[in-house]
């Protein structure tokens, strides 16, 4: 039987593996600091477009959003801030008259929603709201009708949860 030599990994082989460690470990506190930096940065900007829109300060709103965009897809593709910037965006462009543009964009916002866990879906509601707005507005009652009947479907309820009331409050303005 041939005898296998285990030694024991120099000082030098465990520092390296000690310091690499805590380099990961760094790496990941800054990663979250910049998160936390990033998340911060993008709520300003939220709040201060959302205020500058009520005055009509449409395209400083829409610069602020548009800068806000990127630090919101770092969240991911599926969290409910990007949702909610793209929104925003959509309703402000919506207001300067492009359409196809907003369009896009709360579509891709409701598509994010839809995704999303229970918490979200009076998000979900309030971005079909402005969905259906636009399509009213450019004179588009078909595909706003669908839109209804896709987010009213029986089945899609249970999926909506508390937020039926709130579609209760948007079937009104219909």
């Amino acid at each position: 039987m041939a005898q296998v030599n285990v030694s024991r990994p120099s000082n030098g082989t465990r520092q390296a593996r000690v310091t690499n460690r805590c380099l990961a470990a760094s790496s990941a506190l800054l990663f979250l600091a910049s998160l936390r930096a990033d998340e911060a940065s993008w709520g300003r900007a939220i709040i201060e477009a959302e205020r500058l829109q009520r005055e009509g300060s449409y395209a400083r709103a829409e610069a602020l959003l548009s800068q806000a965009l990127p630090e919101a897809e770092r969240f991911g593709p599926e969290d409910p801030r990007l949702a909610k910037t793209l929104n925003n965006l959509a309703s402000i462009r919506q207001d300067l008259g492009r359409f196809v543009e907003a369009e896009k964009l709360y579509r891709r916002s409701v598509g994010i929603l839809e995704k999303t866990p229970s918490g979200e879906h009076r998000d979900l509601v309030h971005v079909v709201n402005n969905l259906t707005t636009l399509y009213l507005e450019t004179g588009q009652p078909a595909k706003a009708g669908r839109l209804f009947r896709r987010l009213a479907d029986p089945s899609r309820v249970v999926v909506l949860g508390d937020a039926s009331a709130g579609l209760g409050y948007w079937l009104l303005g219909l």
